[in-house]
């Protein structure tokens, strides 16, 4: 392969996954800023507020741990397809 195109899908790669964490951070920098926010109006709420925030931030959680086990399953899936076709192929 080309050195540049290489060089070039390795720059790209490196700049979607900085600007894709970009969402979630600025997201959950809101959601706990507002937190915040509530807890200083109404500090007598403070432990709902809290429970709220940290029953979503487990949520998130959780669905990032589906996702790459989802994730690291289909990638075995084709590594075993690619393993056993290079055993059958083997065999012949």
């Amino acid at each position: 392969m080309n050195p540049l195109i290489s060089a070039a899908s390795v720059i790209a790669a490196g700049l979607a996954v900085g600007l894709a964490s970009i969402g979630p951070g600025v997201g959950q920098g809101t959601a706990a800023g507002q937190a915040v926010e509530g807890i200083a109006r109404q500090p007598e709420a403070e432990g709902k507020i809290r429970a709220q925030v940290d029953q979503g931030s487990q949520i998130k959680m959780i669905q990032v741990k589906e996702m790459m086990q989802d994730n690291d399953f289909k990638n075995s899936k084709s590594k075993d397809k690619g393993s056993k076709s290079r055993s059958q192929s083997m065999d012949e």
